[in-house]
């Protein structure tokens, strides 16, 4: 049975990492419809109204949100890595508070407030714009294990489904 895999990715980073590009997901499956985030409002919006949905995805999208917010702050020229690490807990804060019962959400967020105090700890000097690329690594990583964890569900239920020369449409929740 062949797979249909989405030739783009729901969120991604902007070209210069300080912003997200998302699906908007209140527009499927009639038109798709992007939009670039560059700010904490716009990003706790999409997840208020929906734009960004899915337990998997809301916990991707929080990551790389807060990756993208301290990317634009360091190369807005922000130096004292204390004020970016202030920023970085509130952005969490706010973030956390659009979907409090969105589990993936908060792990998402705990686990980069967690990656960024270990690496802080094993770079103590380290300045704004490294603290910024750090926090873009482990975004990927959460994307990442992400992408192979719901590649795997996926793989797991073609078990399920009938061996058929007809087309088989899957409808799927959270996950895809």
């Amino acid at each position: 049975m062949a797979t249909t895999s989405l030739p783009f990715e729901t969120v991604r980073p902007t070209p210069d990492g300080r912003g997200l590009v998302i699906l908007d997901q209140t527009r499927l499956p009639e038109d798709e419809v992007e939009y670039t985030l560059s700010d904490r409002e716009s990003m706790a919006e999409a997840i208020r109204l929906l734009r960004v949905r899915g337990a998997p995805l809301l916990g991707v999208f929080g990551a790389h949100a807060l990756a993208a917010l301290a990317s634009d702050r360091a190369a807005r020229g922000e130096r004292d890595v204390a004020r970016l690490r202030g920023a970085f807990d509130d952005d969490v804060a706010v973030l956390a508070a659009t979907r409090p019962t969105a589990v993936n959400l908060g792990r998402a967020l705990q686990r980069m407030r967690t990656s960024l105090d270990g690496w802080s700890d094993d770079h103590p000097g380290a300045d704004t714009d490294a603290t910024a690329a750090a926090l873009r690594g482990f975004a990927r990583e959460i994307h990442d294990e992400d992408q192979r964890m719901c590649e795997a569900i996926g793989t797991h239920a073609l078990e399920l489904l009938p061996t058929s020369s007809a087309p088989t449409t899957v409808l799927t929740h959270c996950n895809a």
